[in-house]
């Protein structure tokens, strides 16, 4: 929450979700999404003409809800992009580094960017300011103390709000013990105790319960092993989307800035 401890109302959240949804979309496709809440983000096409985006709300983390979003939007809208008659190849997805890089374009080349605070923040400020920040933060620098709220330094146990810096570690973490698994050096029912022992000596915390340690993630459950290091290729590969997008559009900040989308999208 601000620095006065004011929690942020999750009608507010909501609402604000729906307005990144609105944006990353756009007239086009917007009518085809629907929000919803889970408690891990996960998106899902039903159709071609349906996806369903989930996040979580936190009245402590205003950020959790907004890149949730943001990331699972950009899941959906590659979804949505691609041809519509499913008995081809074409028609699929290319692989999950492909499918991770556009979310991660969306989270972090975009919703982590300068731009994105500065197009945002007037919103924000307006529903989430009242002076909940402080006295040195104000409307006219609110925008800068964004940007810095979205790209702050934290150890998290979990995965999906860990920074940029520290989300690497994450993967690691999963992959080695993945991998002893496949190996059969160690059981599923040592994994809880591992997963403890691993967090601490590669991020020095432990997870304070399971349901924030082993049980966070749900590509083991659904037998996506091998999954996690797409997440780390897949950023790399988002950052070279970006690129690309500044030669061919030419001012990305300014079109990130202005709130219309178009050509990037």
């Amino acid at each position: 929450s601000g620095a006065t401890g004011q929690a942020f109302e999750l009608d507010k959240q909501r609402a604000t979700s729906r307005y990144l949804l609105e944006h990353v979309f756009g007239k086009s496709k917007i009518g085809k999404v629907r929000l919803e809440e889970s408690a891990h983000p996960f998106s899902i096409k039903i159709s071609p003409n349906d996806a369903r985006v989930t996040t979580r709300y936190s009245a402590e983390d205003l950020r959790s809800s907004m890149m949730g979003t943001m990331h699972e939007a950009g899941h959906s809208l590659y979804e949505l992009g691609l041809p519509q008659d499913a008995h081809y190849p074409a028609a699929r997805f290319l692989d999950m580094v492909s499918h991770e890089s556009q979310s991660l374009f969306w989270e972090r080349m975009v919703g982590q960017s300068k731009p994105f605070a500065d197009w945002l923040a007037p919103r924000l400020w307006q529903d989430f300011g009242y002076g909940r920040y402080g006295p040195d933060v104000t409307k006219d620098n609110f925008a800068d103390h964004l940007f810095t709220s979205l790209n702050q330094l934290s150890k998290t146990p979990i995965r999906v709000e860990a920074d940029e810096l520290h989300y690497p570690l994450h993967v690691k973490v999963r992959f080695e013990l993945e991998r002893e698994l496949v190996n059969g050096t160690i059981t599923a029912g040592e994994l809880p105790e591992r997963w403890d022992a691993a967090y601490h000596e590669t991020l020095g915390i432990t997870p304070p319960n399971q349901a924030d340690g082993v049980l966070q993630d749900i590509h083991w459950y659904a037998g996506y092993f091998g999954y996690f290091p797409s997440y780390s290729i897949a950023a790399v590969a988002a950052f070279q989307l970006m690129n690309s997008l500044r030669e061919q559009v030419g001012d990305v900040d300014e079109v990130i800035r202005s709130g219309k989308w178009e050509p990037i999208r």
